[in-house]
């Protein structure tokens, strides 16, 4: 899945038009295969959070997946493939959700740029933070969101906050975890040890 992302985050239009069967087809693979395709959906999710935020893909890489935008050329949109599926409902609610995770990453991205300010980045952060929690569940990434918030109080020197956050994420996982270390951001660890 990696490689292909990462050849829809070229700013080229053309490149990322030609991708868009190659993501029906896996979506459509998996779903015969497995009976959903939950394990493309979580891939690319993790894939998108982890190249997006390092920099890849652009404001034109929001309409990729979006359900509104038509793309030129001969090439359907993955909408339009998938409203040809028997898994259609489920393929329309996948498109959905990614598009509004590529929104909320980019816009992730813009805030942690430059100068801006810690509300905006806090802001960003916890915009994307809810949307691993309550749009997808997708319980890692949400973890992952509220060590990088973590990261920002710390910076910011809210030492209350940071120890909301850590007693928060302690208790998400008290029990299931081998080790409470690994479930606390690494910045705190690092201050503590």
């Amino acid at each position: 899945m990696g490689p292909f992302l990462g050849v829809t985050l070229v700013p080229q239009t053309e490149v990322r038009n030609i991708m868009i069967p190659i993501f029906h087809d896996m979506m459509d693979w998996e779903q015969r295969k497995n009976g959903n395709f939950k394990q493309v959906e979580a891939e690319l999710m993790d894939k998108l959070d982890s190249m997006v935020s390092d920099g890849k893909g652009d404001d034109n890489h929001r309409e990729l997946f979006s359900l509104l935008t038509q793309l030129f050329g001969p090439y359907p949109s993955l909408l339009e493939k998938i409203e040809q599926e028997t898994w259609r409902e489920t393929g329309i609610s996948f498109v959905t959700s990614v598009t509004r995770l590529v929104e909320r990453i980019l816009d992730y991205r813009d805030c942690m740029k430059g100068d801006e300010m810690e509300n905006k980045k806090i802001g960003g952060t916890v915009n994307l933070m809810n949307f691993y929690k309550s749009e997808v569940n997708k319980e890692d990434m949400y973890i992952r969101y509220i060590h990088k918030l973590c990261d920002l109080h710390l910076q910011a020197e809210d030492f209350t906050v940071v120890s909301l956050l850590t007693s928060f994420c302690c208790n998400l996982h008290f029990s299931t975890s081998p080790s409470l270390l690994l479930l606390l951001p690494a910045t705190l660890v690092k201050l503590y040890l």
